[in-house]
């Protein structure tokens, strides 16, 4: 049911050449969440029983798909279920893991990544 456009983002953010790699991260953790909302729906649409007064038609199984991909959209789109937050949170910190394997091999002292808690406590002021 997602349908990603590969000209142009479903929110029309511009995927071209300009586009900063941060709109193109973040368009593609959102569309991430948006995937794994719809497929959560669809899965646990598919652990109720469908016998009872409506039969399970195929009119209704397009509108329950249409209902999961929107309800997905929507939570992708404010955030609730928190996925593409958590997925940038884990880039960060395997660019970070990168970086600092990257400069133990070379055998720099790794200054970039130093806190300002690390400073306050050389200081003596922890």
């Amino acid at each position: 049911m997602l349908y990603v456009n590969p000209m142009t983002g479903p929110q029309g953010v511009s995927m071209d050449r300009f586009a900063s790699a941060g709109d193109r991260e973040e368009l593609a953790l959102k569309e991430m969440e948006h995937f794994f909302g719809y497929m959560l729906l669809r899965e646990m649409r598919k652990t109720v029983p469908v016998d009872g007064l409506f039969p399970q038609t195929p009119a209704m199984r397009m509108y329950e798909d249409l209902m999961d991909d929107m309800m997905a959209a929507q939570w992708a789109e404010t955030g609730q279920m928190g996925l593409a937050d958590k997925l940038a949170e884990q880039l960060r910190l395997g660019e970070l893991q990168h970086t600092v394997r990257a400069g133990m091999q070379g055998g720099q002292p790794l200054k970039a990544l130093e806190t300002s808690a690390d400073k306050h406590v050389e200081r003596g002021e922890a």
